[in-house]
């Protein structure tokens, strides 16, 4: 990367950081999900049993270890309180960011990846959910970093096999904090994309390879393999109750609990990518101007993969039985390039700048006051706390 697009990246992840590695230790940890997470964390410092993570004394095993471990290792360093919960995803945020930019610069330059990478960073459920100890922040990171491996691989003014290794790593590194759709995804998104764009084909050809599926064999296979002979039958649930029950909308999956409707999915992602979504939807009539005087041109294999990026994820939450309102998480990197794409053709710059202001007077604001309220220590049933849809 040359100088000029050097420092936009330092800017950008040093507002990142500032963000939310700045403000990881405010308040104390939301609900059930962070103390699911966090509390199996704690086991694991306190027992030093790493391999199967427990909370009272019962497994969770419905996901990969990689959270827990990255978990266990923060409050190794930090101790066991809310800053060492919440500074994984923190991280995980700050790299996606990073790599949202650096996908911007494949697509169209510095500038574009400096204004995805302020979308991203500055759209509401990124904050929000970013802070919730959950695998969502660190798989969308992982997710964006592998596509971005295979853009590099195509383009032939880097073209090397190293970033295909990268590809599979990334997927696989998914893979190990969510399941095994982190590598179903980069590999339909990479897939449907060579489809469209006859030029990718010939260097994706080398993406396939007996090197990349023993990356993911060594990362993935031990864990499932060992939890498997501890508790025979535990690969089969997984598949049949757990996987295929969400996709189905089985009644009783391994972990049951109540279905986001497709319409509240749908809007709840305008609310999570607020403001921006809103400063879209006002950007579409003069980028649809703007095509109508050039006319047809063809995309790039970087914009086709951010479309079929958000076709792919959206489309799989959307068609499947079960959903909840943070599944589409990982396809948000995607929309703010696709964002900062529409918002340089809608030549829409005073509304940016007056947006940036009143971010950064709010980024300032944020970092000069110490709690934005006081925690309430009230507990109540699952389904009397406040939920991201009440919450909007």
């Amino acid at each position: 990367m040359n100088s000029p697009g050097r420092w936009q990246l330092i800017l950008l992840i040093a507002l990142a950081a500032a963000l939310t590695i700045g403000t990881a230790g405010w308040g104390d940890l939301y609900n059930e999900t962070d103390g699911q997470y966090s509390g199996a964390a704690k086991v694991m410092v306190r027992t030093g049993s790493w391999l199967i993570p427990e909370n009272d004394g019962i497994p969770r095993l419905v996901k990969p270890p990689l959270l827990y471990w990255v978990l266990a290792a923060s409050m190794k360093i930090f101790g066991v309180n809310e800053f060492a919960a919440r500074v994984p995803n923190a991280l995980a945020v700050t790299f996606c960011v990073g790599v949202t930019f650096l996908i911007g610069v494949q697509m169209g330059g510095r500038w574009r990846g400096f204004l995805a990478g302020i979308i991203l960073l500055t759209s509401l459920g990124t904050f929000t959910l970013g802070r919730i100890v959950m695998p969502e922040p660190m798989f969308s990171a992982f997710i964006a970093a592998a596509l971005y491996c295979a853009m590099r691989g195509v383009d032939p003014a880097s073209q090397r096999q190293g970033w295909f290794f990268g590809f599979w790593l990334f997927a696989s590194l998914a893979s190990f904090t969510k399941g095994w759709h982190g590598l179903i995804y980069p590999l339909a998104i990479v897939g449907l994309a060579a489809i469209l764009c006859r030029e990718a084909r010939q260097g994706l050809r080398k993406l396939v390879s007996w090197r990349g599926v023993l990356i993911f064999a060594i990362i993935n296979l031990p864990w499932y393999l060992y939890v498997e002979f501890r508790f025979p039958g535990y690969l089969h649930n997984l598949l049949v109750a757990e996987q295929l029950g969400h996709i189905v909308g089985a009644g009783s999956p391994a972990t049951s609990y109540t279905d986001v409707p497709r319409w509240q999915f749908s809007l709840l992602q305008l609310a999570w990518l607020f403001p921006w979504s809103l400063v879209i939807i006002g950007a579409l009539p003069l980028v649809a101007s703007h095509f109508r005087r050039r006319g047809y041109v063809k995309p790039s294999f970087p914009m086709v993969i951010v479309i079929v990026w958000m076709a792919v994820i959206a489309g799989s939450v959307l068609l499947t039985g079960q959903r909840q309102d943070y599944y589409a998480m990982s396809m948000w990197p995607a929309f703010a390039l696709a964002a900062a794409w529409a918002l340089e053709h809608s030549r829409a710059q005073p509304v940016i700048i007056l947006l940036a202001i009143l971010l950064g007077a709010g980024l300032a604001w944020s970092q000069a006051t110490p709690y934005f309220a006081h925690a309430s220590t009230a507990t109540a049933a699952v389904a009397e706390r406040t939920t991201a849809w009440t919450t909007i």
